[in-house]
């Protein structure tokens, strides 16, 4: 006996119920949108969104210490970061020098671990990526620039001395300190 016209069966019946729950609330707010035009009512959506499970919930998954009390923000808007369309506009350079770098073959990039010129794999604990991701690794004893200092080293690089930029770049040199 097949599981599927069960299964099929099932689907429906959930689908059905979340199209009525929707129907339902979506009457119940009708006068809650028309009291307020055309203002956002984001959060409200997003809720009824994640409630008929056609929105994922994002949550904090540090992959070191979790910090309690911090704003669950998921996606920052666009507008938060003014220099974006800039360092967008930028992207054909960028390419072009990895591919600059990617052109001297393997030895560009030297592997971490090698036991005669052979790759070994690199154990680690980490829980925020899986086997076959690509991540950063350096020679034991190298000095690692901070993420801010990357960014910077890219903004300052790509976009060059833009007044927005060094706005931005002030604005985050005070906020790390």
């Amino acid at each position: 006996m097949s599981l599927r016209p069960v299964l099929d069966h099932a689907k429906a019946v959930v689908e059905a119920n979340d199209a009525e729950l929707q129907a339902y609330l979506s009457e119940r707010l009708a006068d809650l949108r028309s009291r307020h035009g055309n203002a956002s009512l984001g959060r409200v959506d997003k809720s009824m969104d994640i409630l008929l499970r056609k929105r994922r919930v994002y949550r904090p998954q540090p992959s070191f210490m979790y910090v309690p009390e911090l704003p669950g923000i998921e996606f920052y808007k666009r507008d938060d970061f003014p220099w974006l369309d800039a360092l967008e506009a930028a992207a054909n350079d960028i390419r072009a020098e990895l591919i600059e770098v990617l052109a001297d073959g393997p030895a560009a990039l030297e592997p971490y671990v090698s036991v005669d010129g052979v790759p070994q794999e690199i154990v680690c604990g980490a829980h925020n990526f899986g086997a076959g991701d690509w991540v950063v690794v350096v020679l034991p004893g190298a000095v690692l620039p901070t993420c801010r200092d990357l960014l910077l080293a890219v903004v300052r690089h790509h976009l060059g001395r833009d007044l927005r930029v060094l706005e931005f770049i002030t604005k985050l040199n005070r906020s790390m300190m």
